[in-house]
C-alpha cells in the first residue's frame, strides 16, 4: 500500500501503522518481537510480546517523548500495566524521568492520590512543584476505574 492510500479495507485500521522508513503501511504483527524466555524465570515476571503490546510500546513512546498526556484503555489481561512497566524501565533513560505508579482501590481518596503525587514532587519555588530538575515523570494511575 503506497503511503498516500489508507490501509485495505481487508486489514483493520488498529492492526497497522505507517512505517515512515519504508513509506508504507506494516501490520504491528510483523514487528512484533518472538517472545525470549530463559528456563529459570517466576511466572509473575513472564512476558509474551502481541501485537497489542507492540501497538503499546510504539504509541507510549511516541507520546510521552513528545509530552503527551496518554490514557490507555483495555480489557483485563490486555498487558497494559507490564507494557507500562517494560517501557519505564527499558525505553525511558532513567537520568532523565521519573516513574511514579498510583494503583487506586476502592478505599483510595482524592486527598491521598494528592498526597501521594506531592511527595514525589520537589517544590521549586512557591507554588510551583515538578519533578528534579532536568527530569520529567510519568504518572501512571492502574485500576483507574475504581470509584
Amino acid at each position: 500500500v503506497k503511503s498516500s492510500e489508507i490501509p485495505p479495507n481487508t486489514i483493520p485500521i488498529f492492526d497497522c501503522f505507517f512505517n515512515s522508513s519504508k513509506s508504507h503501511w506494516t501490520k504491528w504483527l510483523e514487528i512484533t518481537p518472538k517472545p525470549l524466555l530463559p528456563e529459570e524465570i517466576e511466572f509473575s515476571a513472564i512476558y509474551i510480546p502481541t501485537e497489542h503490546t507492540t501497538r503499546y510500546m510504539y504509541m507510549l513512546e511516541a507520546l510521552t517523548t513528545h509530552a503527551y498526556p496518554t490514557l490507555f484503555l483495555g480489557e483485563t489481561g490486555t498487558s497494559k500495566t507490564m507494557s507500562m512497566k517494560r517501557f519505564v524501565t527499558q525505553i525511558l533513560p532513567p537520568e532523565k524521568w521519573e516513574f511514579l505508579q498510583i494503583i487506586f482501590s476502592g478505599r483510595i481518596h482524592t486527598n491521598t492520590v494528592q498526597n501521594i503525587i506531592d511527595a514525589s514532587l520537589t517544590k521549586r519555588k512557591k507554588g510551583v512543584f515538578g519533578p528534579c530538575i532536568g527530569k520529567r515523570e510519568v504518572v501512571y494511575v492502574d485500576d483507574f476505574n475504581m470509584p
